[in-house]
């Protein structure tokens, strides 16, 4: 569907759109694609589905057209077009999924299946799985991969190596930006 964002609240993230048939459907951050967070503001044109039927709910909801993400490099944008969407859990295995919507195209569906006991010997905390994962299937699609082909790509031991090495060191210093000048004087002492 299609519609205009008449309303967005980035303290509550969440806000209202009104399809071109005039019926309003609520969002929120959770249901709209990550690339387009950043850019969302009303009177935004959308791309959305329709979930629920009282009251209505948006999901999926992407602008129109697709916000631009690296200037004249159309790969890096289908790349960073994908979306976590949560995870299954089968003994000592732990299956990332991922989606990728592109309106007027099939939904990609991608999943990465992660050993737990890596997690635990490389010291990496589980909540850092899906920024790894989409590291994996951003590498994938960059090397020409097609995604039909990614049903399930494995995390190997190198893969988590390679995001480590990437890393800053723990208790490295980061370089310090020189501070601007203050505009600011102090007033003038009491006499």
């Amino acid at each position: 569907m299609l519609g205009t964002i008449t309303r967005f609240s980035k303290l509550t993230t969440s806000g209202a759109i009104r399809s071109e048939h005039g019926i309003n459907f609520d969002f929120d951050l959770a249901g709209v694609l990550t690339y387009d967070v950043a850019t969302l503001a009303e009177g935004k044109f959308v791309h959305f589905e329709a979930a629920g039927r009282a009251p209505c709910k948006a999901i999926n909801v992407s602008l129109e057209p697709p916000a631009a993400v690296h200037p004249g490099a159309e790969r890096y944008k289908e790349i960073t077009q994908l979306r976590y969407v949560g995870f299954q859990h089968l003994e000592n295995l732990r299956h990332f999924r991922f989606e990728r919507i592109t309106p007027g195209g099939p939904t990609q569906c991608f999943e990465v299946a992660a050993n737990l006991e890596l997690f635990h010997t490389l010291r990496i905390a589980i909540q850092e799985g899906p920024v790894l994962c989409m590291r994996v299937i951003a590498a994938e699609l960059e090397a020409g991969r097609k995604w039909e082909d990614m049903a399930c790509c494995p995390l190997t031991e190198q893969h988590m190596r390679d995001y480590l090495a990437s890393k800053p060191a723990p208790g490295a210093k980061l370089a310090k930006v020189p501070r601007r000048p203050s505009v600011y004087s102090a007033p003038a002492p009491w006499t």
